[in-house]
C-alpha cells in the first residue's frame, strides 16, 4: 500500500517536473523571439535614421555648391581669404 502511494507521488512529481520544464522552455523561446524582434526593430529604426541624416546632409552639401557655383557665376571668386572662409566654415 505504501509503495502505491509513494509510486503515484513519484508519478505526479515525474509530470510536475515534465509540465513545468514545458512552460519554462515555451516562455524562454517566446522571450528570444520577443528579443530578437525587438533587436530587429531597433536595427529599422536606427537604418531610418541614417538615411533621414544622410538626406539631410547630401540636401545641405547640395545648397552650397549651389550658392558656390551662382556666387562664381556672377563673377566671383571663393580663392579670396573673406571667401574661403564663408563657404569652408
Amino acid at each position: 500500500m505504501k509503495t502505491k502511494r509513494f509510486g503515484r507521488y513519484i508519478i505526479m512529481t515525474l509530470c510536475l517536473v515534465i509540465c513545468l520544464s514545458v512552460v519554462l522552455i515555451t516562455a524562454s523561446k517566446y522571450i528570444t523571439d520577443l528579443t530578437i524582434s525587438d533587436c530587429f526593430q531597433r536595427l529599422r529604426d536606427s537604418t531610418n535614421q541614417y538615411i533621414l541624416d544622410i538626406r539631410q546632409e547630401v540636401e545641405a552639401d547640395g545648397n552650397l555648391m549651389e550658392a558656390i557655383a551662382d556666387y562664381i557665376g556672377q563673377g566671383g571668386s571663393v580663392d579670396s581669404e573673406k571667401n574661403w572662409k564663408y563657404f569652408h566654415g
